[in-house]
C-alpha cells in the first residue's frame, strides 16, 4: 500500500531515479513504445493510492487498489496507515481521507 499525499494528477513526482541514465532512457523509447508511454506517465504523475501484490506482480505493474478481491486487505492497510500517522504526529493525519478518527 502507498499513500501519495501530493497526488492529483498534475504535480509531477521528482526525485533523484528520475535525474538518472535509466529513467531518461525509459523517456525516450517511450516516444515510440505506448506501453512504456503509459508507464512513464504513471511513474511521473502517480495517483493518490496504490496497492500491488508483489508476490504476483514484482514489478508494481497492476495497481489493485480498485479490485474487489482486495478490498479487505485494503482497508486493512489504511487503518494501519491512519493509526501509524497519528502515533507519530504525521502532519498530513488531518487530512488522510481514510482517518479513523
Amino acid at each position: 500500500y502507498i499513500y501519495n499525499h501530493w497526488s492529483n494528477g498534475r504535480l509531477e513526482f521528482r526525485n533523484e531515479s528520475c535525474n538518472g541514465r535509466t529513467f531518461q532512457a525509459m523517456q525516450a523509447a517511450a516516444e515510440s513504445d505506448p506501453e512504456l508511454a503509459d508507464r512513464v506517465e504513471f511513474f511521473t504523475h502517480r495517483v493518490p493510492e496504490e496497492l500491488y501484490h508483489f508476490g504476483e506482480d514484482p514489478d508494481a505493474l497492476q495497481n489493485r487498489i480498485d479490485d474487489p478481491d482486495c478490498a479487505e486487505r485494503l482497508q486493512i492497510f489504511r487503518k494501519h496507515t491512519a493509526k501509524w500517522m497519528r502515533e507519530t504526529d504525521d502532519i498530513l493525519h488531518h487530512c488522510y481521507k481514510h482517518n479513523d478518527k
